[in-house]
């Protein structure tokens, strides 16, 4: 769950709160419409996610699969630096974050394959 106050910031930097948050709710109609029902869940007012159930995502499977000891079944999802050439113009955080958060990932499998002798 992300705070939705956290989102505009991160994908709205230069705009107003009340701008930024009208900007947040086209998006969110946007994905809910593409995604369809149920995808993007709720907490209350502030917080938006995503349902983990309904929708598959390749850095949550390799963390999964590190933490587990499936070193292989986590090289086989690795494809290279997470989102390389992606920018957008005017919120140069979304990168960093969803680079950090992948780094993060790829740090753990590597030490746990470190760990466990180095086995390839």
């Amino acid at each position: 769950m992300h705070r939705r106050d956290s989102l505009v910031a991160l994908f709205w930097p230069e705009l107003d709160q009340e701008h930024a948050r009208a900007a947040l709710r086209q998006a969110l109609h946007g994905l809910r419409h593409a995604l369809g029902d149920g995808v993007l869940v709720t907490r209350g007012d502030e917080d938006i996610g995503l349902d983990a159930e309904r929708i598959r995502c390749d850095v949550v499977e390799f963390e999964r699969a590190a933490v587990a000891g499936q070193l292989a079944d986590a090289l086989d999802l690795y494809r290279g630096d997470l989102l390389e050439g992606f920018f957008i113009r005017g919120a140069p955080g979304v990168r960093a974050v969803a680079r950090g958060r992948a780094g993060q990932a790829e740090d753990r499998g590597l030490a746990e394959r470190h760990g466990a002798g180095g086995a390839k």
